[in-house]
Formats: structure tokens, sequence, C-alpha cells
């Protein structure tokens, strides 16, 4: 199956405006990620300087337009209500791969916190750099690219 020139243009462009969205956007999406846990106070860092973070993050945005555009080509996909479906499902396993990262975070901290050996003088302020995150986002597109191939692939007869 062969996608017109129309339908690249706008992946394309799609995928160039979720990679300049992801980029400045970048620090606001983070804190709204960050696990709430009483008395501790989380603020962006990067800690490993040899990835930037928000081009880790833009680039994973930036490629969810383009691995749905090939899953379909591969698969392929014609039917619409198989295209969006296969969408709903990548993008359901991204959510829930940023879900799994905030709450196994979230559980670490409520743990240190309760736990009263630590000695929480700094302020309750706490570095976390995202990378992770990203980590997990990008491991839900991969695998939510992955199911929507196996769920939605055309049924071969059986001989």
């Amino acid at each position: 199956m062969k996608y017109s020139k129309a339908v690249l243009i706008q992946t394309t462009l799609i995928s160039i405006a979720l990679f300049i969205a992801g980029k400045l956007a970048f620090e606001k999406i983070f804190k709204f990620f960050e696990p709430k846990v009483a008395g501790i106070i989380f603020h962006v860092t990067e800690v490993d300087q040899k990835f930037d973070t928000a081009l880790l993050f833009a680039c994973t945005l930036a490629l969810v337009p383009v691995f749905i555009l090939l899953l379909w080509r591969i698969t392929p996909i014609v039917l619409i209500k198989k295209k969006w479906m296969s969408v709903l499902v990548v993008l359901v396993l991204m959510v829930v791969a940023i879900w799994i990262r905030q709450n196994s975070v979230q559980s670490y901290y409520t743990s240190l916190r309760k736990n009263p050996m630590v000695n929480f003088s700094n302020g309750n302020q706490y570095p976390t750099d995202p990378v992770n995150l990203v980590y997990y986002m990008f491991l839900g597109l991969c695998i939510g690219c992955m199911l929507s191939y196996l769920l939605f692939r055309p049924k071969r007869a059986k001989r």
C-alpha cells in the first residue's frame, strides 16, 4: 500500500509541530507529571548531561505519528475504524507507561518519607531527572505499535 505525498507531508508537519511543542513545553509537562508526596517538592533537573532530556522528549513525541504511519503501512491497516483503534491503543499504552513510572516514583518517595532514618533537611526539595519518563513513553509507544500490529493485521485464511 502506497501513501500519497500529501499523507507523508502531513505526517512530517505533525511530527515537526509535536517536536517543537515538546521542546518548548518540556518543563511544564514534567512538572505536571511529577508525583504529589506530602512534604516533598520536586524540581526538574538533568542529572546526566549526556542526553538533553527535552530533546529526547521532543523526539519521542515526533516519532508517534511516524511510527503510526509505518504501522499502517507494514500491517497494512486500511479500514478507518482500525486506524483509529490502533492510534488509541498506542496512546493508551503511552499513558499507561507514564502512569506506571509516576506511581513507582510516588511509591518510592512515600516510603522514603515514612522512614524515620531519612533526614529531610534540605527544605524537602528533591531534584528529579525525567529521562526515565521519556524512556517509559518510548517503551509505551513501541509496545503499543506491536500490540496494534498483532490486533489489527489482516487475518490470513488457513490452508
